[in-house]
């Protein structure tokens, strides 16, 4: 059963995981205060930002590089490049 946001009372929530091995341990969110939460310690697509996955981009923005890479073989992909040499081991 759903719960208000623990964070801001909101009604409408969604389930976030400290621990993704713990999946019935879960903290209710609203999607604002959810987005803020992994923004801080993953990327969009739940990827940890930890130093070796983390490109800090001049003006300070984080980028995770297995995202980016993911991003590159799908480009290459579009134009019939089927190899790319990964510098993250992805």
């Amino acid at each position: 059963m759903r719960r208000p946001c623990t964070v801001c009372g909101a009604m409408k929530s969604e389930a976030h995981h400290e621990d993704y091995s713990k999946p019935l341990e879960v903290t209710w969110l609203c999607r604002t205060c959810h987005k803020a939460e992994h923004r801080k310690t993953h990327c969009i697509n739940g990827h940890e930002y930890s130093a070796e996955n983390t490109y800090v981009r001049p003006n300070g923005d984080r980028e995770c590089r297995i995202c980016q890479a993911e991003t590159m073989r799908k480009s290459l992909a579009k134009r019939g490049i089927d190899r790319v040499i990964s510098r993250v081991g992805v």
